[in-house]
């Protein structure tokens, strides 16, 4: 039913009513925004105004401490809220980065160095102490020349695919072992290099007119020895 003479009806308040008449407290009493029942009579107001007060009920998370592993991280509690600042700190993978593969890769390659200066033979290291002599001669005594170099590849060529087709195995160039492919190949080049650069500096046979070229040739390959000879006895001791 709607009353006589008010279109739309008189207005109700939609609060409780808390009224205590004649209680000595005033209407100041409390504070704007809190839960409270105010002493004088709850009227409708046409304004709403924000809360002074607010909170927000939810549970803090734990505050967890932890040690993780160089290649892991971990976080406690659920994502943050939309606005929420935060900060990350990615965790150090020393397996998966590009030093520690490098560590790795000289690593191994220090260990198999070891293992194949601990097993050769008198004849390699006789081998490897006429390269040793080759560089060490050639840095004295190079000659800038293309020509010199590349008459010094064709010789090589020549004679080092004669010398293999002379100890040609039944099954073929595969059946031969790689590094004895290349020293076919390698000795023909030094000798023909060798040769060209001495050309009318006084050598005799390898040997420099000057004392101070031999001496450093023989220091080289005498370095080259003695690391052999201490990886041979390292490996005998194993």
């Amino acid at each position: 039913m709607i009353a006589g003479g008010i279109v739309a009806g008189p207005n109700t308040p939609y609060q409780p009513v808390a009224s205590y008449p004649g209680t000595p407290a005033s209407a100041m009493v409390g504070s704007s925004g809190a839960s409270c029942e105010r002493l004088t009579l709850v009227t409708p107001n046409p304004r709403t105004r924000p809360l002074l007060m607010c909170g927000n009920t939810t549970d803090a998370g734990l505050n967890v401490v932890c040690i993780c592993p160089l290649n892991k991280s971990a976080s406690a509690g659920a994502a943050p809220w939309y606005g929420t600042c935060t900060m990350s700190i990615p965790a150090m993978l020393r397996n998966n980065s590009a030093s520690g593969i490098r560590v790795k890769l000289a690593s191994h390659a220090m260990k198999n160095l070891f293992i194949y200066f601990g097993n050769l033979r008198t004849g390699k290291i006789v081998l490897w102490c006429y390269l040793i002599w080759y560089v060490v001669m050639a840095g004295f005594h190079f000659d800038p020349r293309v020509s010199l170099w590349v008459n010094s590849l064709g010789i090589s060529i020549v004679i080092g695919t004669g010398l293999i087709l002379s100890v040609l195995p039944a099954g073929g160039i595969r059946a031969m072992e790689k590094w004895a492919v290349a020293r076919l190949f390698m000795m023909p080049f030094c000798v023909s290099s060798f040769a060209a650069l001495i050309k009318d500096q006084g050598f005799l046979v390898v040997f420099s007119p000057t004392p101070a070229e031999n001496a450093a040739a023989a220091a080289a390959c005498a370095v080259f020895v003695g690391i052999s000879l201490a990886c041979k006895a390292v490996a005998w001791t194993r």
